[in-house]
């Protein structure tokens, strides 16, 4: 997830020599029945919770039997996925997924229409707050480099937890471990560190998770898809403060 550099870093105008750990970034290249569908740049971790995950979020898979065949070569930092259905040539227009935001194609927008949660999840903020301590030293690596989201499903506690320097990735992580060990998450939270935005949304939503805890702030029209959809939304969540966005 990261490595040691030499740096000079400065303190009260003295120039010092030190080792500083930096987050790493890899080009991960996704290869639908051998045509390449995209290119998301990440952290080089867990990458097939990643594939899965994205594949799953973004509506090219529903489940993990349509995945016929997975090879990651990490060589090549390149994912060789089988489906079972065929996409037109069109699906295939090359793009890149900077590690800062998404590709978000809305492929299963209709999959949304008339759907509500099916669970009502009752939150105590004391809860609250105690999950965010507990969220805050699990990301380790955040605090090694300072450049890393997190993502966790959380129950009374972490059932998963991801980092990755994209916060989308992060998330399409946690959907694809919950897709590959059939993981419900209808009556589940899901936490996380970076901005939430409309398609972070959506992901909840694909996932089935009624409740979204951010570390940071949402934008007006994830708070506009949030309430339509009946998702509870949290931002700012910081010591023993947040602020309630959607119930």
């Amino acid at each position: 997830m990261f490595v040691k550099k030499n740096i000079i870093k400065i303190h009260n105008n003295r120039r010092l020599y030190v080792k500083d750990s930096i987050a790493k970034e890899i080009p991960l290249t996704i290869k639908i029945n051998k045509k390449e569908l995209t290119t998301i740049l990440c952290s080089p971790s867990e990458l097939k919770f990643l594939v899965y995950g994205y594949l799953f979020t973004e509506g090219v898979i529903n489940e993990k039997k349509d995945v016929k065949e997975f090879v990651l070569d990490k060589r090549k930092t390149t994912a060789w996925v089988k489906v079972k259905k065929s996409f037109p040539l069109t699906f295939f227009d090359r793009r890149i997924i900077p590690s800062g935001c998404a590709s978000f194609q809305l492929l299963y927008k209709p999959f949304f229409r008339n759907r509500r949660t099916s669970i009502e999840l009752k939150i105590e903020p004391i809860d609250i707050y105690r999950l965010g301590n507990r969220f805050q030293k699990k990301s380790e690596t955040f605090f090694k480099t300072g450049c890393i989201h997190s993502a966790g499903l959380i129950k009374q506690d972490f059932v998963l937890f991801s980092e990755d320097i994209g916060r989308h990735n992060a998330v399409d992580k946690i959907a694809g471990k919950m897709l590959l060990r059939d993981i419900k998450g209808n009556d589940k939270k899901l936490f996380l560190s970076g901005r939430v935005s409309s398609e972070i949304i959506y992901k909840s939503l694909r996932m089935d998770i009624p409740v979204v805890i951010s570390q940071s702030a949402p934008t007006e029209l994830a708070v506009k898809i949030a309430k339509k959809y009946k998702v509870c939304l949290i931002g700012f969540l910081r010591g023993e403060r947040l602020n309630i966005y959607t119930e």
